[in-house]
């Protein structure tokens, strides 16, 4: 059986009272109950790493970075979990771009929670804006079941049949064009319809190795991609990609404006929560 999901909130709970000296449990909202890891709301910003702490809520308050998911006081929050990421690297973007596979590119700026479409609505966990109109699209997950998925109704149907299956019709095969597979893979084939609209771009796929489920899928869905789409489509394992960080930490340092980026102690900080080797053992047969 697949344990990584609850082997993380074990983890984490460790994580809050032995780290973040934080003794009380958290509440989750859609049953009412406490889970030792889950953050007290009123103590949500230490979700956070420690080293960025100041600096990002500072910024966050002051540029309106982004609407803090529901679930953010959650320790197993993805979206925190692309803030402690990417906001370190703000000055670095054009430095991990090769680590990513994306060469010849330079990042004009990166933003958190972008939604580029009002009408179809799809936010986008953060979003690099490169040289004219190419985009780098990310999506990040770390205990999620997998992608989202949506109910078939009348509404979902139209919403297919107007907008997704056009944008999807060159890019993936016709198994992924019917309806109820589509809206078994949703979230995923939404973000996917990106590169019709911006097909000098590419999508990134950000989730630890260990989640056997996330990663499932998404190779399922990438095996349907069609033509040159495969390769704009790219999976980032979250092991690997914080290893490289950490090994790579010392040419990392301070930005001009003072920002705090991946410096030597940071990535292993990040390691710590998010990628220590308790939950890389998982993989294990």
């Amino acid at each position: 059986m697949d344990t990584y999901a609850s082997d993380v909130k074990t983890h984490l709970a460790d994580y809050k009272t032995r780290v973040l000296g934080i003794s009380e449990d958290g509440t989750w909202r859609r049953n009412d109950r406490r889970y030792p890891h889950i953050l007290p709301e009123s103590l949500k910003r230490s979700n956070i790493l420690e080293p960025i702490r100041d600096d990002f809520w500072g910024d966050f308050d002051k540029h309106n970075i982004g609407k803090l998911h529901q679930d953010f006081h959650h320790l197993t929050s993805s979206q925190a979990l692309g803030f402690n990421l990417f906001y370190p690297l703000i000055d670095e973007l054009d430095w991990l771009l090769p680590i990513l596979g994306i060469c010849g590119q330079r990042v004009h700026v990166g933003r958190f929670e972008v939604v580029l479409d009002s009408i179809e609505r799809t936010n986008f966990d953060y979003l690099m804006y490169l040289e004219g109109s190419a985009k780098i699209f990310v999506e990040i997950k770390y205990t999620e079941a997998g992608f989202g998925t949506v109910k078939d109704s009348a509404v979902q149907r139209d919403r297919w049949s107007t907008i997704y299956q056009p944008r999807l019709q060159s890019l993936v095969d016709e198994q992924m064009l019917q309806p109820e597979v589509f809206f078994k893979n949703y979230q995923l084939l939404r973000n996917v319809s990106y590169l019709s609209k911006y097909p000098d771009s590419w999508l990134l796929l950000i989730y630890p190795e260990a989640n056997r489920k996330v990663d499932s899928q998404a190779k399922h869905v990438i095996e349907h991609l069609v033509g040159g789409v495969r390769d704009r489509v790219k999976i980032v394992y979250l092991e690997a990609l914080v290893d490289i960080l950490m090994r790579s930490a010392t040419v990392l340092g301070r930005s001009t404006d003072g920002y705090p980026t991946g410096g030597p102690d940071y990535f292993n900080s990040f390691n710590e929560k998010y990628t220590p080797e308790c939950l890389r053992s998982v993989l294990s047969p």
